[in-house]
């Protein structure tokens, strides 16, 4: 849309611009008569040469199109609903298990690592490697739900947390497997459960 725009308005502007520099080059005017500028065969090719002048123009504007690579913007218009959508799901639930923070994190096999953009409190991408020791990775390596009350007790809590970092007291992992069950998504992490009355720190349900 802005090609359209600017290329219709540089013929507009540059109109008068192009007859002064074709009459200092010598190029012969049309040197039409007041009354042959009138009739309407004239002036229906002078309307019928500004058309094909804003056409061109538009044309030229839309060029663009044709390198734009709609399946891949596509792709990222669905990636980025997709996390909206699970960003909703995820806040929901912590919500309503009135929980500090909950995590949702996606597998990738061939980068032997996990990954998320959704996580409470933080922001960019986390990333462990599946070869580390982590609660979250031995859930998505076993298949297996972990309920840990004291998460800095647990011999699987890889225990690194720099200044200022959130440490958690309890933890509860699920993983999300496929369909046949065969193969971990994803691993869904969610911290610290408080009562609703209290705000005191509470086991997980098992």
């Amino acid at each position: 849309a802005f090609g359209q725009v600017f290329s219709d308005t540089c013929g507009v502007l540059l109109g008068s611009s192009i007859e002064a520099a074709a009459t200092k080059l010598g190029l012969p005017m049309p040197g039409l008569t007041e009354e042959q500028q009138n009739l309407g065969v004239v002036k229906r090719v002078a309307t019928f040469g500004r058309v094909c002048g804003v056409i061109t123009g538009c044309l030229l504007g839309m060029t663009n199109l044709l390198i734009v690579d709609w399946e891949a913007t596509e792709r990222a218009k669905r990636a980025q609903e997709l996390k909206s959508i699970m960003t909703t799901v995820m806040e929901d639930g912590r919500n309503v298990l009135n929980c500090a923070r909950s995590t949702l994190w996606v597998v990738d096999e061939e980068k032997n690592e996990m990954w998320s953009t959704i996580a409470s409190g933080q922001s960019g991408v986390l990333r462990i490697p599946l070869d580390k020791p982590s609660i979250a990775g031995w859930v998505a390596q076993n298949k297996e739900t972990a309920n840990i009350a004291s998460v800095k007790d647990d011999a699987r809590w890889f225990g690194r947390a720099a200044e200022g970092d959130y440490v958690p007291t309890s933890m509860i992992c699920a993983p999300v497997l496929s369909r046949d069950g065969s193969k971990t998504l994803g691993v869904i992490q969610v911290l610290d459960k408080r009562d609703e009355k209290t705000g005191k720190l509470v086991a997980f349900d098992q």
